[in-house]
């Protein structure tokens, strides 16, 4: 009775608190700076592997943990910190642009070429399994949509719930849905193929980068900041990917 009330519990944590959490996060500080904290999955994942999973450390996985750590403390020390007021205003000159279209295409062909390349590789293979987890963390880490609603339903506290009649909300809040939702297929068939640690691995890498990037590029997280800034911030991001 115990052992089932705890695994209630555990799947109650990951599966409503988690998330609730995640997504409250990004109303609080920059996308750049929250994504890379998806890295500390990976240290839990290595500490907790031998004991749940039966699966055991090694030296590699143990150094990448440390840098994992590392880089995740120096994106909070260097990060952006985020002062801007994300109007609805601000937020569609934000995402209805031309480099949000080119960069939407450029995730768009690099996921039709994995999903071309997982089919001719068969199950169990370890290049299909990189692929599998690689294109779930990318899809996952594209969370500029999951920003723009929190920000916008900020501002429908503070200047009223008309900013939800206009249509940009709610194609943010559709993007954002289909993102969380788009990345599970992979995720899971690379976990019934490749071992937990190694997806696990995978997946948050990728998202920690394309959280960055997309964070960089669509909602221009850096472009006030100055080259030093910028360049510790990037040393960071590698140390954790």
């Amino acid at each position: 009775k115990i052992s089932e009330r705890s695994r209630l519990l555990g799947v109650f944590i990951i599966a409503v608190c988690g998330p609730l959490l995640d997504v409250a996060s990004y109303g609080f500080a920059a996308q750049s700076v929250i994504a890379p904290f998806a890295g500390t999955d990976i240290v839990a994942n290595m500490l907790l592997a031998p004991f749940t999973l039966g699966e055991a450390w090694t030296c590699a996985r143990v150094t990448g943990a440390v840098f994992v750590f590392s880089g995740t403390v120096m994106v909070a020390l260097f990060g952006p910190e985020e002062h801007l007021s994300y109007s609805r205003a601000y937020i569609e000159e934000l995402l209805i642009s031309w480099r949000v279209l080119i960069y939407l295409l450029v995730v768009l062909s690099f996921v039709v070429v994995n999903i071309v390349f997982q089919g001719r590789r068969p199950q169990g293979d370890t290049l299909r399994g990189l692929s599998l987890g690689i294109t779930a963390g990318v899809l996952a880490g594209n969370m500029f949509c999951v920003k723009a609603t929190v920000e916008l339903f900020k501002a429908a506290v503070t200047d009223g719930f008309g900013v939800w009649a206009h249509w940009l909300p709610w194609l943010c809040l559709v993007g954002a849905l289909f993102f969380a939702l788009s990345n599970l297929k992979f995720m899971e068939q690379g976990m019934r193929e490749q071992e937990a640690l190694l997806m696990g691995t995978l997946y948050e890498g990728a998202l920690i980068l394309s959280g960055c990037t997309s964070g960089t590029v669509v909602l221009r997280e850096l472009d006030n900041r100055s080259s030093e800034e910028i360049n510790l911030y990037s040393v960071s991001v590698v140390l954790i990917f």
